[in-house]
């Protein structure tokens, strides 16, 4: 079945005694390659722009906490401000005398 090599066989023949061969280009029309190139550069284009978007835009849990903590804040100054007006009107029912007069001294400066 298998015969010895013998010598002057093809198969022991040096690759570099051997000339090369042409290999024939398999070319695509030019305009085959200009559809791919602006398809390539299309969806590079739009990653690229998506991949920009997605960092810049909070998440919606975050937005939410965001929402939640001005709601919150908003509240604090409106009782802040209630309170601020109940003292200014408990503190001029003090003030005030039974002829209406008030007792509050005017044009007091603040002396450190």
């Amino acid at each position: 079945m298998d015969e010895p090599d013998q010598p002057g066989n093809p198969q022991e023949e040096s690759l570099a005694a051997v000339p090369p061969t042409p290999v024939a280009e398999s070319s695509v029309p030019l305009a085959g390659n200009i559809g791919l190139g602006v398809i390539a550069w299309t969806a590079a284009g739009a990653g690229t722009l998506v991949m920009i978007a997605g960092t810049m835009t909070p998440c919606m849990g975050a937005t939410r906490s965001t929402t939640l903590e001005w709601e919150r804040r908003w509240l604090q100054i409106e009782q802040a401000e209630r309170e601020f007006e109940d003292d200014c009107q408990r503190n001029a029912k003090i003030a005030s005398q039974p002829d209406g007069t008030s007792d509050a001294r005017r044009n007091v400066s603040n002396q450190d």
